[in-house]
């Protein structure tokens, strides 16, 4: 028996793919020996680092259980449910990156129904109501379980029995992630996240922080009123130019008659208005926009 859920084990292992999931390169039987060639990350286990620290900072809880939930993800894609998500089955390397191991009570998901609690499936504590129960499991279970770790690396505490939130223990918990916590932790699978990624976005998301803008850069949030004053610029020159050029016209436009040897007519004139009135509504929206982005400038130091 030992020897069929040992290969078992590591067939299940060799099928996932994740940054996250220990690999497994191959297994087998030397002169009855059985041995896994598996990848090496070393330091310590996730238990290990609880017991030095007794919880961890949020940030860092935050981190560990992205990357866990990254290889539940992957392990779920691949229909296998882990089922004994705790601390001893997380390894996490010199920089915290995390490793989940052991998919002994894995099971895929086509065969959800577990055998009782007398049979040792799961660990107390962070086994799911349903998998306690020997009821059908789901990908549900699993968040369950990793809720658990969850509450457990951010008060060093257990949710057991009756339990508070987590942010009554630890402050540095943003209230929506406390509730996404307690969510994940319902008793009924149906009251929980319908997805691990669901879960994590909803637990980790934080409002962004609002940029105010200080110094010469200012200018670049009041930029309408500089867009506002050069547009007024333009209508006062073409209206100055309008008006020279009504004055003037007549005279412009004989001395364009003589130039070209032909007849002054009234189209002439118009034309050199309109002509005056584009120069100076450019020179006016100009002068407008340079006196804007001075006025702002002056304003934002």
């Amino acid at each position: 028996a030992f020897r069929q859920k040992f290969f078992d084990e590591a067939k299940l292992a060799m099928r996932l793919f994740s940054p996250h999931i220990l690999r497994v390169y191959d297994l087998g039987d030397e002169d009855g020996k059985l041995f896994l060639i598996m990848e090496w990350i070393g330091v310590m286990s996730l238990r290990r680092l609880l017991l030095q620290e007794k919880r961890l900072a949020w940030d860092k809880t935050v981190m560990i259980t992205r990357q866990i939930a990254q290889a539940l993800t992957a392990s779920h894609s691949r229909k296998v449910l882990h089922l004994d998500l705790k601390p001893e089955n997380v390894m996490l390397d010199a920089d915290n990156n995390a490793r989940l191991i052991d998919f002994g009570l894995a099971r895929a998901l086509g065969n959800t129904r577990l055998v009782k609690l007398s049979q040792q499936a799961g660990t107390y504590g962070y086994m799911s109501p349903e998998q306690f129960d020997g009821q059908a499991v789901d990908e549900r279970s699993d968040q369950y379980s990793l809720a658990v770790m969850v509450y457990e690396m951010a008060t060093g505490k257990l949710p057991l029995g009756r339990f508070a939130e987590p942010r009554q223990y630890c402050a540095e918990i943003p209230q929506s992630a406390s509730q996404a916590i307690m969510r994940a932790l319902s008793r009924e699978p149906h009251d929980r996240y319908s997805g691990i990624e669901t879960w994590i976005t909803e637990m980790t998301e934080e409002a962004q922080p609002v940029v105010t803008a200080t110094g010469p850069t200012k200018q670049k949030v009041r930029q309408p009123k500089s867009a506002y004053i050069a547009s007024i610029g333009i209508a006062i020159g073409m209206a100055i130019g309008a008006w020279i050029g009504w004055e003037i016209g007549w005279e412009i436009g004989s001395a364009i008659g003589w130039m070209t040897h032909s007849h002054y007519r009234i189209d002439d004139e118009i034309r050199v208005v309109v002509i005056i009135m584009v120069i100076a509504g450019l020179s006016g929206g100009g002068i407008g926009r340079a006196n804007a982005r001075k006025t702002v400038k002056t304003k934002s130091v």
